[in-house]
C-alpha cells in the first residue's frame, strides 16, 4: 500500500478523532480526496443561498455561520475553530441552498473534499461509518443548541462574553465587535464596555 503524502499527517490525525473505527485504508484513501485551501479574513466558504457541496477540517482559524437578512444585516448562529469538522449533516442541507452562509473570521487554513467524495468513500467502506457520524454530530449540535438557548435567556451578557472566551481563548479579541455581540445577544456598544473591563 503506498503511504500517504507527509502533508496528509495533519489532516488524518484529524479525520482520526472523528473517524476512531475507519480502517487505516479507509483514512488513507479519504485523506487523498482532501486538499488544503487557505482563506482570508471575510472570505466566504459558502454563500447563503448556495447548495453546500463540501467537507472541511479546520487546521487553524475561525469562521462563522450566519444568516443574511434582506436589508443586509447578519445574525452569527455559531463559530468554529481549529480541528472542527463542518459538513452538511442531513440531505436538505447538501440538496438545497443554504439558510445560511459560512465565512472566515480570521485568516483560515482548512482541508476540503467534496461531500459526494466523501459519502462514497465512507459508504464504500462501511454503512456504519458515516451514519454513527452523522448521528453523533447531530447530538453535539442539539445540545449546543439548547445550551446556547439556556445562556442566552438565563446568563448576563458579561457571563456569555466569559464563557466564549473560554472557547476560543486565543481569538476571542481578533472577533470583530460586530460579529460577536450578534452571537452574544447583546448590543456593539455593551460589549466594547464588557471588552474594556
Amino acid at each position: 500500500m503506498n503511504q500517504p503524502h507527509p502533508q496528509h499527517f495533519s489532516l488524518l490525525a484529524g479525520l482520526r478523532h472523528y473517524l476512531p473505527d475507519a480502517s487505516t485504508e479507509t483514512m488513507h484513501e479519504l485523506s487523498s480526496c482532501f486538499s488544503v485551501q487557505t482563506y482570508s479574513k471575510d472570505a466566504p466558504l459558502l454563500r447563503q443561498g448556495v447548495v453546500w457541496q463540501t467537507v472541511g477540517l479546520i487546521e487553524e482559524g475561525v469562521i462563522r455561520m450566519s444568516f443574511l437578512r434582506d436589508d443586509g444585516q447578519e445574525f452569527n448562529k455559531n463559530f468554529y475553530g481549529a480541528n472542527t469538522l463542518i459538513a452538511p449533516l442531513t440531505p436538505a442541507m447538501c440538496s438545497e441552498p443554504s439558510l445560511f452562509g459560512i465565512h472566515c473570521v480570521t485568516p483560515t487554513r482548512i482541508w476540503q473534499c467534496s461531500y459526494a467524495q466523501w459519502l462514497d468513500t465512507l459508504n464504500g467502506q462501511s454503512t456504519h461509518l458515516w451514519s454513527n457520524l452523522q448521528l453523533a454530530l447531530l447530538q453535539k449540535l442539539i445540545t449546543s443548541k439548547l445550551q446556547r438557548e439556556y445562556d442566552l435567556l438565563t446568563l448576563s451578557g458579561q457571563q456569555r462574553y466569559e464563557i466564549f472566551t473560554q472557547r476560543f481563548p486565543n481569538t476571542a479579541h481578533d472577533i470583530p465587535l460586530k460579529h460577536l455581540a450578534s452571537y452574544l445577544g447583546i448590543t456593539n456598544v455593551s460589549l466594547s464596555r464588557i471588552r474594556t473591563n
